[in-house]
C-alpha cells in the first residue's frame, strides 16, 4: 500500500513538473514570436507626402512587401517614399541600414496611382537586385514618364553665302547652331581660277564655338574634307576665325579668316608659279 501510495504521488509531482515544464516553453514562444510579428508589420514603412487615403497607403505597404517576399527577401528594413507633383507621383524605396540611413535608394514616378504596383515592383527589383531602375524595364513594365521624348536645347538652321574680300573666290554653308556651337556642310573656293593662276577649293563638314550667346560673338572653328587645288586633289582641311554679327535677328553678318590647308603639296609638280602651300583668306558672309 505504501509503494502504491509513492508511485502515485510521484506520477502527480511529475505530471504537474511537465505541465509547468510546457507552460514555460510557451511563454518562450510567445515571446519570441511577437517581436517577429512586430517586425513583419513595421519592415516596410511608408511615407507619403500630400493628400493619400489611409486605405491607399496600407495598399502600398502591401504591394511593397508581397514584391519583397516573392523575391526572397525575408530581413531588412526599407522606406517608400510617396509624393505629388502635379498629375504624377513620385516614388522611391530605400533600404535602410544599421543605424538607418538609406544604404540603397531607387525612385521612379508614376503617372496615376494606376502604376503604383508596376513602379513598386520595379523598385523592389532594383533595390533587391542591385540594378538601375531604367534596366528593371520590360515590354509590359514601361511607365508613362519613361515613353516621353526628351526635350532637346534648340538649334537654328541658315544657309550662308559670301566671298573672300581678299583674294577672291565664293563660300558657301549650309549651317546648324546654337548659343555656343555651329556645324557647318561647307563648299568654298579661294585664289584664281582657270589659266590666270592657282587657287584651290574645299568642301567638307566642320564645325565653330562661338564664345558669347550675345547679339555678337567672335569664334574660332574649322574643318576637313576634300581639298582641289589645280589639277591636283586629295584630303585636307580647313581653320576659320572671326566675328559673328546679329545673331538676334533672321539674318546675320560675318567677317572670317580663313585658310585651307592641303593634306598634300601643291606646288610639287604645279604649272603655276603662284602655287602656294596653304591658300588663306579674308571672307564677308552672309546668314539667313
Amino acid at each position: 500500500m505504501r509503494l502504491g501510495f509513492g508511485l502515485a504521488r510521484f506520477a502527480k509531482e511529475e505530471d504537474k513538473n511537465m505541465r509547468s515544464f510546457i507552460n514555460v516553453v510557451a511563454m518562450a514562444v510567445l515571446t519570441c514570436a511577437a517581436p517577429v510579428a512586430a517586425w513583419a508589420q513595421t519592415a516596410v514603412r511608408v511615407e507619403a507626402t500630400g493628400r493619400f487615403d489611409p486605405d491607399l497607403v496600407r495598399t502600398l505597404q502591401q504591394l511593397t512587401e508581397t514584391a519583397l517576399r516573392e523575391r526572397g527577401v525575408t530581413d531588412g528594413a526599407f522606406v517608400l517614399r510617396v509624393g505629388r507633383l502635379g498629375n504624377r507621383i513620385p516614388m522611391s524605396l530605400e533600404v535602410l541600414a544599421g543605424d538607418g540611413s538609406a544604404s540603397r535608394v531607387a525612385s521612379l514616378a508614376a503617372t496615376g496611382i494606376e502604376e503604383a504596383d508596376v513602379v513598386v515592383s520595379r523598385l523592389v527589383d532594383s533595390v533587391v537586385l542591385r540594378k538601375s531602375v531604367a534596366s528593371t524595364a520590360r515590354i509590359r513594365t514601361v511607365v508613362e514618364v519613361e515613353t516621353e521624348e526628351p526635350k532637346k536645347l534648340p538649334s537654328e538652321r541658315h544657309w550662308t553665302i559670301g566671298a573672300p574680300a581678299f583674294p577672291g573666290g565664293f563660300y558657301s554653308a549650309y549651317t546648324r547652331e546654337t548659343a555656343n556651337w555651329r556645324v557647318d556642310l561647307t563648299l568654298q573656293g579661294t585664289g584664281k581660277w582657270g589659266e590666270s593662276g592657282s587657287g584651290a577649293g574645299f568642301f567638307g563638314v566642320g564645325g565653330a564655338y562661338l564664345f558669347s550667346d550675345g547679339p555678337s560673338s567672335p569664334f574660332i572653328g574649322g574643318g576637313a574634307g576634300m581639298v582641289w587645288v589645280d589639277d591636283k586633289e586629295g584630303t585636307g582641311a580647313h581653320l576659320e576665325a572671326g566675328m559673328e554679327l546679329l545673331r538676334l535677328h533672321r539674318m546675320r553678318f560675318i567677317i572670317a579668316a580663313d585658310v585651307i590647308i592641303p593634306a598634300f603639296d601643291p606646288r610639287e609638280d604645279n604649272r603655276f608659279k603662284d602655287a602656294k602651300r596653304v591658300y588663306p583668306s579674308i571672307q564677308l558672309r552672309l546668314g539667313f
